[in-house]
């Protein structure tokens, strides 16, 4: 007979393995653009949050375990700032939707660990599919569309 932590652990090992598949789905589609943060990232970011959430929820008291996932936030927010990068010569700034994306991505990591499951693949196919808009002809158009109106042409 299984003993009940080892079986708590089981499930969490199965919850954590979810997170880091989900988190490197979008992964794939970060290196598939040739970003810096890819599968590797992703997945460590998701499955660390899993992990995390699955050792708050083995605390018997609610607060710490929402106090964990609060720190989850906060630590993968500095992790996003480390991401960021501005470009002060000509004021622009790149790796704010891999920053956001790792953000999002620790999210799905506890909703897994939490037994959300589905929503945990629907999140990871609404990021996908944002992520790959720039894919389609309507959005690269739409895109075009919005930088003219900003930008137009003098005669």
């Amino acid at each position: 007979m299984i003993d009940a932590d080892i079986k708590f652990e089981l499930i969490m090992v199965a919850k954590i393995l979810m997170a880091a598949i989900l988190g490197c789905i979008i992964g794939y589609q970060r290196e598939r653009e040739n970003k810096n943060a890819g599968i590797r990232t992703f997945g460590a970011v998701s499955a660390g949050a899993a992990l995390f959430t699955a050792v708050g929820m083995h605390f018997s008291e609610t607060d710490d375990s929402s106090r964990i996932i609060a720190n989850i936030i906060t630590g993968v927010g500095f992790l996003g700032a480390g991401i960021i990068y501005n470009k002060q010569q000509s004021n622009e700034s790149s790796g704010l939707t891999t920053a956001a994306n790792i953000w999002a991505v620790s999210a799905i990591g506890v909703a897994a660990a939490l037994g959300f499951y589905v929503i945990s693949v629907v999140t990871t196919a609404l990021l996908y599919f944002m992520l790959s808009l720039n894919h389609f002809s309507f959005y690269r158009n739409w895109q075009n569309r919005i930088q003219n109106d900003k930008n137009p042409k003098q005669d």
